[in-house]
């Protein structure tokens, strides 16, 4: 097009499926690489999916379609938190809503209200990797985010500064409603849950793998680790308890504190209030 100029595109790969060289091995003569092989397609479309019954000849075996009904008084736009699951895709009444993946980037899937009708609905999904299902939460948004209050000292759960830098310890701080003291949630299978940071970025993470009583808590990019993860235990009256993954001990305030700047570490359970919190949905 004249009067433009001139766009260079990048050289881009999205790589499925084989990409290299496929052998068979422990076959005696036949082993070596397989040629003059082709590749087809499974006919995943809506004709496909509203066929589809119940019949499983391995139940161990993963690749399975599960289907679920619910009933709606009324609709509107939603999303589908797939963030039990693990990688796979969502057909919503016949239609095609997406594709899903625990590790990102998309695991909430938009749910248009047109697609979802009053009365019974029915929701697809085949996962690649899942052999029993899970839950599926609908959420108003992309993605929740929420303030993480203590319950002994009123203070939230804070990026000090402002700060950016991966490895920051973490502290308490009174609420003033920036972004370095509001945390993403995300939900991973088994119910287990990773808080990023919506300034930084940065999830919440025992320095280190640490399993040590008073080993700090810093804001470090995302590893997947069990340092990362943190399982909810209620308390009561609306506050849970963090227990990290993989130490086993729980999301607290240094010398139980109800100090601006006390350090937030991982301790003990004691079952004192400065380790309950209370998780604010903004």
């Amino acid at each position: 097009m004249e009067g433009l100029g001139r766009v260079n595109f990048g050289h881009y790969v999205d790589r499925k499926g084989i990409t290299g060289q496929v052998s068979l091995s422990d076959a005696g003569a036949l082993d070596g690489p397989l040629t003059r092989w082709q590749t087809y397609s499974l006919p995943v479309d809506e004709k496909f999916v509203a066929s589809l019954r119940p019949a499983i000849s391995d139940r161990s075996r993963s690749g399975l379609f599960f289907r679920a009904a619910l009933s709606l008084d009324k609709t509107g736009d939603t999303y589908l938190d797939m963030s039990a699951w693990t990688k796979g895709v969502v057909f919503v009444n016949g239609h095609h809503l997406g594709r899903y993946w625990s590790v990102g980037p998309q695991q909430r899937l938009y749910c248009p209200a047109p697609w979802l009708r009053t009365g019974r609905n029915e929701i697809v999904v085949f996962d690649l990797h899942q052999t029993t299902p899970q839950p599926i939460g609908f959420a108003a948004a992309l993605q929740s985010t929420y303030v993480l209050t203590n319950r002994r000292s009123g203070k939230v759960l804070d990026v000090p500064d402002e700060s950016t830098d991966q490895g920051v310890q973490l502290v308490q701080w009174t609420r003033h409603g920036k972004a370095n003291q509001q945390w993403r949630r995300t939900t991973l299978s088994h119910g287990l849950t990773t808080f990023a940071n919506s300034l930084s970025g940065h999830h919440i993470d025992v320095h280190s793998e640490s399993t040590t009583p008073g080993a700090p808590v810093i804001q470090w990019p995302a590893t997947r680790g069990a340092n990362q993860q943190w399982r909810l235990a209620d308390t009561g009256a609306g506050h849970v308890k963090l227990v990290n993954v993989h130490s086993g001990k729980v999301l607290g305030v240094e010398s139980n504190s109800s100090a601006d700047g006390a350090k937030i570490v991982q301790q003990n359970d004691t079952d004192d209030t400065s380790q309950h919190w209370h998780l604010d949905e903004l």
